[in-house]
């Protein structure tokens, strides 16, 4: 079996269903309840299983549009969101993306807390975001967390889900929060307030021993998912590098030749570029070697 069938095998396990097994005290670990206009986007998504509730968490893109995770809508079908002030609202469908973890609810009713933007411009590399989950929660407060996380190498990743090879982008915390049960579709939050991905799913050791693995689902690589649903995200200009595959990681621009326009353009790296490259690539190529036992889709 390859790494990412192992992976994919590894992350039907580790999702969560409430009233079958115990929920960790809050949202987010180790992150602080947040109280922005984006907190306030935020849905809690549930769906009705054998012996209990499949929960997720979501992002309203539009007043009829929640974005979410594309594992949350595998083991049952959604069947309503919650919004922070407590609002119950049905959900009469949804489409799953074939490229990413990522999936769209329509609502039966129209949203009652505030709208996010979307984007599909590419994650730079050394990019921090912010991402937010509801899940984690036993008392069913409804409290959103904020954690940070950042993207710190560029790497092409691809996992076999359900069927699908998706394409994920992988970070790891910055802030010593992680990645709880439940907040799986939490939207990841660029510097703009622009949704760029959704929480996928976490592994115990990160790039650095002390950090945790984050996995993203990137919009980049399926900005129809978006459209088809009558949401128009920000997208790359044409001044932009814009890299050759979806859902690549592009430089960002400190890190390209002065002068130049394109990454692939310029003068030779000095002696200090190169060691700090070799050993971000021999540390990604650790990690990725050691997560067939501990990561997982949450």
């Amino acid at each position: 079996m390859s790494l990412a069938s192992r992976l994919a095998s590894a992350a039907v396990a580790l999702a969560a269903t409430t009233s079958l097994m115990a929920a960790p005290a809050s949202a987010i670990e180790n992150a602080p309840i947040a109280s922005d206009a984006l907190s306030n986007t935020a849905a809690r998504v549930t769906a009705d299983v054998a012996g209990g509730t499949f929960v997720c968490t979501g992002a309203a893109i539009s007043p009829t549009v929640i974005l979410t995770a594309r594992h949350c809508t595998t083991q049952a079908d959604p069947t309503s969101v919650t919004a922070p002030d407590g609002t119950v609202i049905p959900v009469t469908g949804f489409t799953a993306s074939n490229k990413s973890d990522l999936a769209v609810l329509k609502l039966g009713r129209t949203w009652t807390g505030d709208i996010a933007r979307t984007s599909v411009v590419p994650a730079r590399a050394k990019s921090t975001f912010a991402a937010y989950g509801m899940g984690g929660d036993e008392n069913n407060t409804l409290r959103v967390s904020r954690g940070v996380v950042t993207i710190p190498v560029s790497s092409n990743t691809s996992m076999s889900f359900d069927g699908q090879l998706l394409s994920p982008l992988m970070g790891e915390t910055s802030d010593g929060s992680s990645w709880e049960h439940g907040d799986s579709g939490g939207p990841v939050v660029n510097n703009n307030g622009e949704i760029i991905g959704v929480i996928s799913g976490a592994s115990a050791t990160g790039f650095v021993s002390d950090k945790t693995m984050n996995i993203i689902g990137p919009l980049s690589v399926d900005a129809a998912l978006l459209t088809n649903a009558g949401v128009t995200p920000v997208v790359p200009s044409q001044s932009d590098p814009t890299p050759s595959v979806p859902g690549t990681i592009i430089p960002n621009p400190s890190d390209l030749v002065p002068g130049s326009n394109s990454p692939d353009a310029g003068s030779s790296l000095d002696a200090g570029s190169i060691i700090g490259i070799i050993t971000a690539v021999i540390s990604l190529l650790g990690a990725l070697g050691g997560l067939a036992s501990q990561f997982g889709l949450i």
